[in-house]
């Protein structure tokens, strides 16, 4: 049964009905749509997180796989022979250049043909040569920065042992160095 509205429309019974009906389906339309583009985002930004992961991950692998050699494939780069005065300005060279120039006590022994710091055995004509380098410092930084410009030279150093001493004003620092040299 139809009513009449004051204007005297005839009112459909179903009319609010089907009013709500068409909101409540506009309403999940665009809440559905504004659920679909937060989880296409969420998409987006998870993809974007795992290609940045995946990059993060491939750069300290490539920045951990630092070729090393064995000791057998290093013959070639070996020296043939030894000067004391070689190593000795070598050393020098990497104190002067780092802050250890004014450190204090400063000493440098060099002992030619001394047992090895390696525990595999060597092959034949591989001769070492050890280097205990003595100095006291105020700054603790100094031993890093010594054995950064170690690293830095061209020929092969091996660090074996380091030690650091907490004095009551200064810092006391040592280092046994290996280098090594071929011999026929």
């Amino acid at each position: 049964m139809y009513r009449v509205n004051v204007f005297g429309k005839r009112i459909s019974p179903y009319k609010p009905f089907i009013i709500l009906f068409i909101s409540v389906i506009c309403l999940l339309l665009i809440f559905g749509g504004i659920n679909i583009y937060k989880i296409s985002q969420t998409n987006a930004l998870e993809q974007t997180h795992q290609e940045i992961q995946n990059e993060i991950n491939r750069l300290i692998l490539e920045s951990q796989s630092d070729d090393y050699l064995h000791l057998d494939e290093m013959t070639d780069e070996l020296p043939e022979g030894y000067h004391e005065i070689d190593v000795y300005r070598d050393v020098e060279s990497v104190r002067t250049s780092t802050i250890l120039d004014t450190s204090t006590l400063y000493s440098i022994d060099i002992n030619d043909g001394v047992v090895g710091p390696l525990e595999i055995p060597v092959f034949q004509g591989l001769n070492f040569v050890s280097i205990e380098v003595r100095f006291t410092s105020t700054d603790l930084s100094d031993m890093s920065e010594f054995i950064h410009g170690i690293e830095d030279l061209e020929r092969i150093y091996f660090i074996s042992d380091e030690s650091i001493t907490f004095n009551s004003d200064d810092y006391s620092f040592s280092l046994n160095i290996y280098t090594f040299y071929m011999t026929n």
